[in-house]
C-alpha cells in the first residue's frame, strides 16, 4: 500500500488515492494517509474529515464522536450520505450501519 499525496489545484485539493482519486472540499490540515488496518484513506480538512473511498465528509462533533468510536473501522462503518441540517439547527450523518445525531441541547449521539 502506498501513501496518498495531496495535490493543490485551482478548484481545491485532490487526493490521489490507492485505487483512484476523490475530490475534497476545504484546505487540508494534514497529509492524506492510509488508515490503520484498512484500505481506506483518511483526509482531514478544517472541521471535516473524509474517509475515502466514501465521498461524504463527517464534520464537527459528529466527526469527533465517530472518530472516538473507531471511524470507518467502527461498527458504524463508512459514511453513506452527506451531513443533513434540520430546520431546528440539529444535524445528522448516516453511516452504513447507523446514524449519528447532533443538537445544541444533546450533543452528538448514536441512534
Amino acid at each position: 500500500m502506498t501513501r496518498s499525496t495531496l495535490t493543490a489545484g485551482t478548484r481545491g485539493l485532490v487526493v490521489a488515492g490507492i485505487i483512484g482519486a476523490a475530490a475534497v472540499t476545504g484546505l487540508a490540515t494534514a497529509q492524506a494517509a492510509p488508515s490503520t488496518g484498512s484500505s481506506s484513506v483518511t483526509t482531514v480538512a478544517a472541521e471535516c474529515t473524509s474517509f475515502w473511498p466514501s465521498p461524504h465528509q463527517v464534520c464537527g462533533e459528529i466527526r469527533d464522536l465517530y472518530v472516538s468510536l473507531g471511524g470507518a473501522q467502527s461498527a458504524l462503518s463508512f459514511p453513506s450520505g452527506p451531513e443533513v441540517t434540520n430546520p431546528d439547527g440539529s444535524k445528522y450523518s448516516t453511516f452504513f450501519n447507523g446514524t449519528i445525531h447532533w443538537s445544541q441541547a444533546t450533543g452528538a449521539y448514536v441512534a
